[in-house]
């Protein structure tokens, strides 16, 4: 215990951790002979000082080669592999965005990992909506190979792919029963096993878009952009690029020819209180019953996916290329042979 308790005094005293440090702290966080309550006292600590960018990227290093291995990395067939997961933590209760426009960028040939989890903070989490949609979760790193070459895309449940997890997970639960969230609740974005060379993440609060801008950085992204998105009707943020207010941006890609236009519209319409109300709504959304806002929210993410993925080079082009794939049924094609992939597991 005595990286846990230097990292506290650290802590208190508003010292950002050395990675040396965090190399020691990470190996006693997930040693079940550690005590429930130093790792709760270092983890209150740690989040009351405020984490920083180089300390989220050295637990992030410390952390992945504790995944899963897969025998694949960065890129598929020499393009960018992408993720798309956000921050989650607050926010309207929309229905799963990011995870819905997986159907549309996959169908456009970007190999898409996404990595998630169950919901946590609303009822759909991006592994509940999946399943709510017949795809299988719990693929092992070989059925992961294929369902990329099969499908264009793979879903990487966090829990699965991080074991070493489970030693502190009751601690996790003690401190989310205090009101609390801890560093591992911004690990989830810059953890997949995959490590994709292209990521976009939704964030909720501002001090978050320099935090994982200068994370990914570290980490050696090649393309990212982190996005900030308001609606303006309530004036609350959304965890995803949106259409109904301001957007802010970072990222290292050409961002010059992001300008949305502002829609009119309600989007506490598009909430859903359950992972089954999700599925249906993204599935409407891609066979074409449901031309509204949800189409227009779901297709401006996928659009500036594309162009953070290097597969568009301006929204223009990008949203061209969605409308092409939700108008001929591309995408909606998608989710049937996801399932049919899982139904052959």
């Amino acid at each position: 215990m005595k990286a846990l308790a230097e990292g506290v005094v650290l802590c208190r005293g508003a010292i950002e951790l050395p990675p040396a440090l965090i190399a020691s702290l990470v190996a006693e966080l997930l040693d079940p002979q550690v005590s429930h309550d130093s790792k709760a006292e270092f983890l209150r600590a740690f989040t009351d000082k405020g984490e920083t960018a180089p300390e989220l990227a050295a637990f992030a290093q410390e952390l992945l080669p504790l995944a899963r291995p897969l025998d694949f990395s960065g890129d598929w067939n020499g393009v960018a592999l992408l993720d798309c997961c956000g921050t989650g933590g607050g926010g309207l209760p929309l229905f799963n965005v990011s995870t819905g426009m997986v159907f549309i960028l996959a169908a456009l040939g970007v190999p898409v990992v996404k990595h998630g989890n169950r919901g946590v903070t609303k009822k759909s989490g991006s592994a509940d909506v999946l399943e709510a949609l017949g795809i299988r979760v719990d693929v092992t790193p070989d059925q992961a190979r294929r369902c990329l070459e099969e499908v264009g895309a793979v879903f990487f449940y966090a829990p699965l792919y991080h074991p070493a997890f489970a030693t502190i997970a009751p601690v996790r639960k003690q401190l989310g029963a205090e009101g609390r969230r801890t560093v591992f609740n911004l690990l989830g974005p810059v953890l997949n096993p995959a490590r994709p060379a292209a990521q976009i993440s939704g964030v909720f609060r501002p001090e978050q878009l320099e935090l994982y801008d200068e994370t990914l950085r570290f980490l050696g992204r090649k393309r990212h952009a982190v996005v900030l998105g308001r609606d303006a009707a309530t004036g609350r943020s959304i965890g995803e690029v949106s259409v109904t207010g301001t957007n802010e941006f970072r990222g290292n890609v050409d961002m010059a020819s992001w300008t949305l236009p502002v829609l009119r519209g309600d989007l506490t319409q598009l909430e859903v209180a359950s992972a089954e109300e999700s599925a249906a709504r993204i599935v409407d959304i891609l066979e074409g019953r449901d031309t509204g806002l949800g189409r227009e929210l779901l297709g401006a993410n996928a659009g500036i996916a594309l162009c953070v993925q290097g597969h568009a080079q301006t929204l223009d082009e990008a949203m061209s290329k969605v409308r092409y794939a939700l108008n001929s049924g591309r995408a909606a094609e998608k989710v049937k042979l996801w399932r049919e992939f899982s139904a052959k597991l």
